[in-house]
């Protein structure tokens, strides 16, 4: 009887072994590790999409070619500016063609000529007035021979008698600084004596026609 009740004792506590191992195990849960994945970027890179500047080309500045200046007066093409024409028609107003055919001056006194012509009143404009000048510098230079330019007898009967008679000149009298006031008269309207041209011509009437 002893026995019995032993192995009953035994019995029970093996089964309560059993159940609370079983208990334990089912107890006991195992949870899987999650699987993370990898993290998916769908963010697209930016494309650039700005277009490279195109330069600006500007047009190239013209080179203008620096203007020639002409100092001398072009000859005249056309009627108006004729310097021949305009001397026949205005000139010859107060002075006759013999009177300017027998002058000859360089082309400053007969710019100084003819200015002074102009504020006598002679009608020029100014390209008419420098295609007289161009044409009587041209056409009455001067060209005179050294002996003739310092003798006072040659220069009186070429320069003076042009608007005086030789008999005038000849039956005049005058001291020295009357003739010199006369020649620089004459000059002032127009007689063509260069300075020393002017002390011969003044020398030889105070000389041969003095008082």
């Amino acid at each position: 009887m002893r026995i019995r009740s032993s192995a009953f004792l035994l019995i029970g506590a093996f089964a309560l072994l059993l159940l609370t191992q079983c208990t334990s195990t089912q107890s006991t849960t195992v949870v899987p590790e999650a699987t993370s994945l990898p993290a998916t970027s769908t963010t697209a890179p930016a494309t650039a999409t700005s277009l490279p500047s195109t330069p600006t080309t500007e047009s190239p500045t013209p080179t203008l070619a620096p203007a020639t200046s002409t100092s001398t007066v072009p000859p005249a093409a056309s009627p108006g500016l004729d310097g021949a024409a305009l001397v026949a028609e205005r000139c010859i107003v107060c002075h006759t063609t013999e009177r300017i055919q027998n002058s000859t001056k360089t082309r400053d006194e007969w710019e100084d000529t003819v200015k002074r012509m102009i504020g006598k009143g002679a009608n020029l404009n100014s390209d008419e007035k420098d295609a007289v000048i161009t044409y009587l510098a041209e056409t009455f230079k001067t060209n005179v021979p050294p002996a003739l330019g310092l003798d006072g007898a040659a220069l009186v009967q070429e320069r003076c008698t042009v608007c005086h008679s030789t008999e005038r000149i000849q039956n005049s009298s005058k001291t020295r600084d009357e003739w010199e006031d006369t020649v620089k008269r004459m000059i002032g309207k127009g007689a063509n004596l260069t300075s020393d041209e002017k002390d011969i011509v003044i020398n030889y009437l105070a000389e041969t026609y003095k008082k």
